[in-house]
């Protein structure tokens, strides 16, 4: 895949990739490349830039689309939670490919929550970060994506734990 112009397509594990969501229309034919390639699903992280033209390019293609809302501010945590059992079922799976606007930032942020909350893969395995960098240090910076995994880590508690 990577001789395609797919916008920071990089591999998840041995299981499937990342990039930017390939909705424009000059893009749908890189639909039909993904499947060839052996992705089966599309996971679109897309939040208020999400349109459901791309959602019919996706299951024309003969892809499975599934639209799971992530980011580090807008989405509500209680809808990002009940979403995390299917995106843990599709990562588990393999054949997909997740994607954002810009395919780095919410794409860290659902790694990271595949990772924290659901490690079935050894720590030395979990992909780079690719967002999250300062621009001019090009250093990794967690902030946003440790806000979100605390924002949901808080609401999975039980609201009162024994002493």
């Amino acid at each position: 895949m990577m001789r395609y112009p797919i916008v920071d397509l990089a591999p998840v594990y041995d299981k499937g990739v990342r990039g930017r969501t390939m909705s424009g229309r000059g893009s749908n034919w890189l639909l039909a490349k993904v499947r060839d390639a052996g992705v089966k699903v599309i996971i679109d992280l897309r939040t208020a830039d999400h349109t459901d033209r791309y959602d019919r390019n996706v299951v024309e293609a003969g892809l499975e689309y599934h639209s799971l809302p992530i980011d580090s501010r807008n989405t509500d945590v209680h809808q990002i939670i009940s979403s995390l059992p299917l995106l843990f079922e599709l990562m588990d799976k393999g054949g997909f490919y997740i994607a954002c606007a810009m395919g780095r930032h919410r794409t860290d942020i659902a790694i990271a929550l595949y990772y924290v909350m659901h490690p079935s893969v050894p720590f030395e395995e979990v992909p780079e970060m690719r967002g999250h960098r300062y621009v001019e240090k090009k250093e990794f910076r967690c902030d946003d994506i440790a806000a979100r995994l605390n924002s949901i880590i808080k609401q999975s508690l039980p609201t009162s734990l024994p002493c």
